[in-house]
């Protein structure tokens, strides 16, 4: 019985840990959702301005076209830049109203409820801790690997459980019956003995619960491994961007 409560209870702390795995993921995609929805209000900004600063520059090209100072291929280039600052333009005007959906699902309202603008500028962390601190922190921290540990521990005290299956079952029983007619033999104590002599069938099941430990454990550290790959590309990838910060400013 105490085996049988430890399995229940760490498959209970794997479902919480479960929990807040799915947490973390909601977490995710809204923070993903919000910075998509002020990437495409930036990004529309800059088309609408690159456009405009482009038809003013093929206004200028038509008059000195228009006065034999410049070839018509200035003209036609605007031309041609400005239809795909157009095509452009719808393409982010279409992103933006899919990410309004999505920040609006993830809210439980209409994907076309109005969202307030974004803010005009977000701050942007200067240093990044050392990767081995984060990969670390990571490992001790993520739900999803704290769930495996549990359901680790769960298939041990399943293997343990198995292991006991070998010694045989004793039960106390005691009732009284009216069914007889004296008396005498109406109250009845009895015991109840499982002699456990298939033994074949036994060692097969623990041989079942200890390759079940061994599953769960690899899947342990597949996970902890996908984990550091995961912590050192992302990053890669936010030491690369804050590198671009620094040229583009």
């Amino acid at each position: 019985r105490e085996l049988r409560g430890n399995q229940a209870n760490w498959e209970a702390t794997a479902a919480s840990f479960d929990f807040g795995e799915a947490q973390l993921r909601l977490t995710e995609a809204a923070r993903m959702a919000f910075f998509d929805y002020y990437l495409n209000q930036r990004e529309r900004e800059l088309n609408a301005s690159s456009r405009e600063a482009l038809s003013r520059f093929r206004d200028v090209a038509r008059s000195k076209y228009e006065a034999n100072q410049v070839s018509q291929q200035d003209v036609l280039q605007a031309d041609v830049e400005l239809a795909q600052f157009e095509q452009q333009q719808i393409e982010l005007s279409q992103e933006q109203i899919v990410t309004v959906a999505r920040i609006n699902t993830l809210l439980h309202r209409r994907p076309d409820h109005p969202l307030p603008a974004p803010p005009r500028k977000l701050s942007v962390v200067a240093e990044l801790p050392p990767v081995a601190g984060l990969s670390e922190w990571a490992i001790g921290n993520r739900p999803e690997l704290q769930a495996l540990a549990a359901r680790v521990q769960s298939e041990q005290s399943a293997a343990a459980l198995a292991c006991k299956e070998f010694y045989p079952d004793f039960e106390l029983m005691g009732r009284y019956d009216r069914f007889w007619i004296d008396r005498e033999q109406q109250p009845q104590i009895g015991l109840n003995v499982n002699v456990p002599l298939n033994q074949s069938k036994r060692h097969a099941a623990v041989q079942e619960a200890l390759w079940r430990v061994h599953k769960m454990q690899a899947d342990y550290d597949q996970a902890a491994d996908t984990i550091r790959g995961e912590v050192q590309s992302a990053y890669a990838r936010v030491e690369g961007s804050l590198r671009k910060l620094e040229v583009f400013e």
